[in-house]
């Protein structure tokens, strides 16, 4: 895999995989080889376990170089790819909550150029005992500036954890 070219001459150095699944409510870690946090990304393809389970949305997120943090309800799965770069990109991450009652969350970030970046995100319900709709889990973000993020959704009735990543092509 090494020296692969992908967006726009960036390479990678690795390519991991991890297929994460929840099977009560909570948080859980997973270990992979180490990589470089600044040049390493997260691309992530939820899936249902049970398809008679709801899905409130699941949080993923580095919390270092070497462990893989899973977050949601019972029956919450995903296939998550780890993506290093050799080169080519440099990477800013973090982790937060829009509260109940609110709908978007802005994110002091390091100037990036906008027209070379790229956001990820994922995201879950906290439990408040309230019925759920495909709104509340449903986040999304953009780069509102060169140092802004903007975390958003449509419905304020739960919190929302998120996770973060803007990547630049350097």
């Amino acid at each position: 895999m090494a020296g692969f070219d992908l967006l726009g001459g960036a390479q990678i150095k690795s390519i991991q995989r991890v297929n994460v699944q929840i099977t009560s409510s909570g948080s859980y870690t997973a270990s992979i080889t180490a990589v470089d946090l600044g040049k390493t990304f997260l691309v992530i393809h939820p899936y249902l376990k049970v398809a008679s389970e709801g899905y409130y949305g699941i949080r993923v997120y580095l919390s270092n170089s070497t462990t893989l943090v899973y977050e949601g309800f019972s029956y919450q799965s995903a296939y998550v790819y780890i993506l290093e770069f050799a080169s080519g990109i440099s990477v800013q991450r973090g982790t937060g909550q829009i509260p109940a009652g609110a709908t978007s969350a802005n994110i002091a970030i390091a100037a990036v150029d906008p027209t070379k970046s790229f956001v990820t995100l994922s995201g879950k319900l906290v439990y408040a005992g309230s019925s759920y709709y495909g709104s509340q889990y449903m986040g999304y973000a953009y780069l509102t500036s060169s140092t802004n993020l903007l975390i958003s959704r449509s419905d304020s009735t739960n919190a929302y954890d998120f996770a973060w990543e803007v990547v630049t092509l350097v």
